[in-house]
C-alpha cells in the first residue's frame, strides 16, 4: 500500500501519464477517499516507512520531510491552500484541518446565540456583504463604518473569504468536522465556521444572494442542493469558544436597531439605482421650490 501511495504521489508531482491521474474525476475520487476518517493510518507511520523505503530522499533535519511536501502537493486545492507547519500530524484528515486553520485568529469570545437573521434579511437591514480575495477561509470580519454624518451613514460590512463548493466539498468538510468533534472538542474551528454559514443560509434566496456577492462559487449547479448541504452540516454539532462571538454580537445589535432597517429601506426604495436616485432628488428639489413659493406668496399677502 505504501509503495503504491508513494508511487502515486511521485507520478502526480512529475505529471507522468497515468490512467488514474489523467482522469480528473478519478483523481478527485482518490483524493477524497484518502481523506475519509475511516481510512486513516497514523501519519508518523506512513512518513517513517517512506523514509525507510526511500532513504536518499530524506531532507535535512530542520526542513520538512519529502513525504510531507508530497502530501501537501497532492491534496492542494481551494480549501488546502496553506501549507501547515510540519509539526505533529495525526493523518491526512488532520493535515487538511491544519492547512485550513493555520492562520485562524487566536482571540476568542463566547455567545449563546446564533446570527439573528439569514444573509438576505441582514442585507435588507443594511449589512453589506463583501467577499475577501484572501486564502484564509475562516477569517471572517464584521466592521462598522461611519461617514461624515455618523448616525445617517453607519453601516455594517461583513467580509467573508470566498468558498468554492463542488461535489466533493461536503465529504471533505464533514470528515474534518467529525475529526474536530472527536479529537478537538475545545478547538472546533471548522465547525464554528460551518455553524456561522448555516446561520446565514436558510433558503435558496440566501444562497443566490451570497453567490451574487461573490462569497460562494457554486459548482454544484443546484442551489437547493447547496442550501441543503450547509443546513445538514450544521445539525447536531458541538461548538467550542469561537472568534466569531463578536461578529454575532455585532450583527445582532445591527439587525435589532430599527434605524438601520429604516435607512436600508430608504436607500433601496428611493436610491436603489441612478435613475431612481435622480428622480428622488428631483422630487425633493421640486418640493422645496414649491414650499418656498408658497411661503413667498403668504408673505406677499401679509
Amino acid at each position: 500500500m505504501l509503495s503504491s501511495l508513494s508511487s502515486f504521489f511521485w507520478r502526480f508531482i512529475e505529471e507522468k501519464r497515468d490512467f488514474l491521474l489523467d482522469k480528473p474525476r478519478l483523481r478527485a475520487a482518490i483524493r477524497t477517499d484518502l481523506q475519509l476518517l475511516e481510512n486513516q493510518l497514523p501519519y508518523s507511520l506512513l512518513e517513517g516507512l517512506f523514509e525507510i523505503a526511500f532513504p536518499e530522499t530524506k531532507i535535512c533535519e530542520y526542513s520538512s520531510s519529502l513525504f510531507f511536501l508530497l502530501s501537501c502537493a497532492f491534496f492542494y486545492d481551494r480549501m488546502f491552500n496553506k501549507i501547515p507547519d510540519n509539526g505533529e500530524v495525526k493523518h491526512f484528515v488532520d493535515l487538511r484541518r491544519k492547512a485550513i486553520t493555520r492562520t485562524h485568529p487566536e482571540s476568542f469570545s463566547t455567545t449563546n446565540n446564533g446570527i439573528p437573521a439569514s444573509a438576505f434579511k441582514l442585507q435588507e437591514s443594511g449589512v453589506k456583504f463583501t467577499h475577501i480575495a484572501i486564502r484564509e477561509l475562516l477569517d471572517i470580519k464584521f466592521e462598522k463604518k461611519k461617514g461624515r454624518i455618523p448616525r445617517l451613514q453607519v453601516r455594517g460590512e461583513l467580509k467573508i473569504p470566498k468558498i468554492t463548493v463542488d461535489d466533493w466539498t461536503e465529504c471533505l468538510i464533514r470528515n474534518v468536522m467529525a475529526l474536530e468533534q472527536c479529537h478537538y472538542p475545545l478547538e472546533t474551528h471548522v465547525c464554528n465556521y460551518i455553524a456561522l454559514l448555516d446561520d446565514l443560509i436558510n433558503t435558496k434566496e440566501d444562497v443566490h444572494f451570497l453567490v451574487e456577492a461573490g462569497i460562494i462559487s457554486n459548482r454544484m449547479g443546484n442551489t437547493a442542493r447547496l442550501t441543503k448541504m450547509f443546513n445538514n452540516l450544521g445539525q447536531q454539532i458541538g461548538l467550542s469558544s469561537s472568534c466569531y462571538g463578536d461578529i454575532v454580537n455585532g450583527l445582532t445589535a445591527h439587525y435589532e436597531d430599527p434605524w438601520n432597517h429604516a435607512m436600508a429601506t430608504l436607500k433601496t426604495v428611493y436610491f436603489g439605482n441612478y435613475w431612481r436616485s435622480t428622480g428622488t432628488i428631483a422630487a425633493i428639489v421640486l418640493l422645496l421650490l414649491t414650499l418656498i413659493q408658497t411661503v413667498c406668496s403668504i408673505l406677499q399677502v401679509m
